[in-house]
């Protein structure tokens, strides 16, 4: 190899400098590429592909590019580029070089016979390198596009040696960038998904192991259970649910609820999408039956039993999300539906965004116009 020990100081202190701070991962990398080895001219595409395979941009940033040739790649001229049609579907390490060139996927002619072949001519920017960081999977797809002008020339040898130090690098990096991005964002998720439960919420995963819970919850499920600890309460909601379904939890197609030693526990599916793949949770919600009954009757709401099992039928809602549908449509606000099923705020609410999904509604007159439907 012909790196020289200042160019492996470079490295290392290029590793360094992309990896100390992952909120700013993606701007760093390019004036990284600047910084160290005089690569300015530096864009950092990430490619992604829904479940039918169609390929689309999910960003692209290049600091020291035209932002407009920026926004023209993203809203259609990448689709001529034939980096992305040549090299998208070829997994990391399959192929000789890390690092291609522009006569690596075509020839001069038929690359600048493209749209964006001809832009980049357009704008003196000629040749151009790819690094893939994809960290052994096929999407989403980390590229590193290097350019240069027609003065600078088409890349040396050694640049190609140099850049494809740089690619392990990156694409390591990649994968790091990943790991605490994801992490990053379950943590939003599960704040997004309990801001709105002040009590009496918890979160089962797969493992059936608890990833959240609130002290509502906590001390609703230790009277319920007679037990302390958490690692008990979803062993005995587990067992519990299991013995009366069947069924396990997580194996059970629609979990509800179910009523044990005076109170209600009430389930909902919910998925959460890595990089990798989809993640499942259970949603528990615990609320207390009143004492003097169990089931607020609908007829005392001059409503009939009938329109309850209709909303029951054709929606999937369990018998309390009916009820709360119906108090809804007939003008009732969370706080009085609250008072009325003697359970918190947050409890309705948890309701609602049951119906809501259910339904597949936006808002309230949704709701209440699909209720004043099943009556006619």
């Amino acid at each position: 190899m012909s790196i020289t020990s200042e160019e492996y100081k470079k490295l290392l202190d290029f590793s360094t400098f992309i990896n100390e701070d992952y909120m700013r991962f993606i701007k760093n990398v390019g004036y990284g590429m600047g910084l160290f080895f005089d690569f300015p001219l530096t864009v950092y595409t990430i490619f992604d592909t829904d479940h039918k395979g169609n390929v689309s941009i999910d960003h692209v940033e290049g600091h020291t590019v035209y932002p407009e040739g920026l926004r023209q790649y993203r809203e259609g001229m990448w689709q001529s580029d034939l980096f992305v049609r040549r090299v998208a579907g070829i997994k990391q390490g399959s192929m000789q070089n890390p690092v291609l060139t522009i006569t690596d996927i075509a020839s001069y002619d038929e690359f600048y016979d493209t749209d964006y072949g001809r832009y980049l001519k357009k704008i003196n920017t000629p040749y151009q390198a790819i690094l893939r960081g994809m960290c052994g999977r096929l999407f989403p797809l980390h590229v590193l596009s290097v350019f240069k002008t027609l003065e600078q020339g088409e890349f040396t040898e050694h640049e190609k040696e140099l850049l494809a130090v740089i690619d392990r690098i990156f694409s390591e990096s990649v994968d790091h960038y990943l790991t605490y991005m994801s992490g990053r964002e379950f943590k939003d998720f599960l704040k997004e998904e309990t801001e709105s439960y002040e009590h009496n919420l918890a979160i089962i995963n797969e493992r059936g192991e608890m990833v959240f819970c609130n002290s509502g919850f906590s001390s609703m499920a230790s009277d319920c259970f007679n037990v302390r600890d958490t690692g008990s309460i979803i062993k005995y909601i587990r067992e519990e649910y299991t013995a009366r379904n069947s069924k396990e939890l997580f194996r059970s197609s629609r979990p509800e609820s179910m009523e044990i030693n005076g109170f209600r526990l009430n389930f909902t599916e919910r998925s959460y999408n890595e990089e990798i793949q989809k993640k499942r949770f259970i949603f528990v919600d615990i609320e207390k039956i009143a004492e003097d009954n169990k089931i607020v009757s609908v007829a005392e709401n001059n409503t009939k039993d009938e329109d309850l099992l209709k909303l029951v039928a054709k929606y999937g809602l369990t018998q309390r999300e009916a009820e709360i549908a119906i108090m809804l449509a007939s003008g009732m606000n969370n706080s009085q539906m609250a008072d009325h099923f003697h359970i918190s705020l947050p409890t309705v609410k948890f309701h609602i965004q049951n119906i809501r999904r259910k339904m597949n509604v936006s808002g309230r007159a949704e709701i209440m116009a699909y209720v004043l439907g099943v009556r006619q």
